[in-house]
């Protein structure tokens, strides 16, 4: 398989691994009182709240693949590539978090100034405290953003910063495998950081991807396997211990494998891939902007429906997804055709 048909099946993998994203945030069970009724709440929050976990994950992992495709191993002219890199990332990555992070702030005081929601510290009651309103950009409470979704673009920032350590190591299988294993010792995939290094693993060990797409249904069973196996064992297995771990990153793995075997597929068939191919350039914008009213959707429906029984949460459930991806992918289509200058900078020119 060529690169360009490898870049054409990530790209699909990722519109999908989007309607993902937006499951974990379309769950209705968070932030409300107990209460729930069985066995919906299971199902929903073993759907979001688990298999839908390995989606970030994947992202990293193709992020880090695609920064490093077509590097020479060697290192040979490295230097030269990792500006240019840097200087594409910050039209990709930097300028899109700022004005969409803007957009989010401006939100955010509208809804802690008149709506009644929490100011946190950037409006204590005193009035806008200027310091807390800019450290909002970078972390405005339990590790987000104003715009929440984009704490793994703030991430990928940072390890794009550090490419040149992952370079170091991924070319190497047996450095990238002593930091596997490491990781998994400690108990942490460093906020992201481990799924990058396997992306970037992929990239100088092409043949292995290459290989996983030609034998799709392989892949995809394979992933299938590993992605709900895991997942069952994580949810309903035995208290977590020193296996907890290396169960998560399996688990990941395997919604990786699954995904890019289902993006392989769907390019494959043209109904599939006439309808997706539509699709693709909102992708970004669809992942950006249904961050920006999730929560408040959310409310909206448990509002207007209730959750008294299954029924209805399940109900909610897929109303807050159909409305957050509906709605997402509408404002992108009017504010690509009205003002497709400025679309294409906050989508960073995908």
């Amino acid at each position: 398989m060529s690169d360009r048909l490898q870049l054409k099946v990530l790209d699909y993998a990722k519109f999908l691994l989007i309607l993902g994203v937006i499951l974990i945030h379309s769950n209705p069970t968070e932030g409300i009182p107990d209460g729930f009724p069985d066995p919906a709440y299971t199902i929903v929050n073993f759907i979001s709240g688990n298999l839908c976990s390995a989606c970030v994950p994947s992202f990293f992992i193709i992020s880090g693949f695609l920064f490093f495709l077509n590097i020479p191993s060697a290192g040979s002219g490295f230097s030269s590539v990792y500006r240019n890199k840097m200087l594409r990332r910050s039209h990709t990555l930097l300028i899109p978090y700022l004005l969409w992070n803007a957009i989010g702030s401006a939100l955010f005081l509208l809804k802690a100034g008149m709506l009644g929601f929490p100011g946190y510290d950037v409006l204590p009651g005193s009035g806008l405290d200027l310091l807390a309103f800019i450290r909002g950009f970078w972390n405005l409470t339990n590790g987000y953003p104003y715009d929440f979704v984009l704490w793994f673009i703030r991430n990928l920032m940072v390890f794009c910063l550090l490419t040149p350590l992952f370079f170091i190591v991924a070319r190497s299988s047996l450095l990238s495998a002593i930091s596997l294993i490491a990781c998994l010792a400690i108990g942490i995939d460093l906020w992201g950081g481990l799924y990058f290094l396997i992306g970037s693993w992929l990239a100088f060990h092409q043949e292995t991807l290459r290989t996983l797409l030609r034998q799709q249904f392989r892949t995809l069973i394979i992933g299938l396997l590993l992605w709900f196996g895991f997942a069952a064992l994580i949810g309903f297995g035995p208290e977590p211990g020193a296996f907890h771990m290396p169960a998560i990153l399996l688990r990941n793995i395997g919604g990786t494998l699954s995904f890019f075997a289902a993006g392989s597929l769907a390019m494959d068939s043209t109904r599939c891939r006439k309808a997706i191919a539509y699709l693709i350039p909102s992708t970004f914008f669809i992942y950006a902007f249904h961050g920006l009213f999730s929560s408040v959707t959310r409310k909206l429906w448990l509002k207007t429906i209730g959750y008294s029984d299954s029924v209805e949460l399940v109900g909610v459930y897929i109303l807050t997804f159909l409305t957050l991806v509906i709605v997402s992918w509408a404002v992108w289509l009017c504010a690509s055709r009205l003002l497709p200058r400025f679309t294409a900078v906050l989508t960073g020119n995908r």
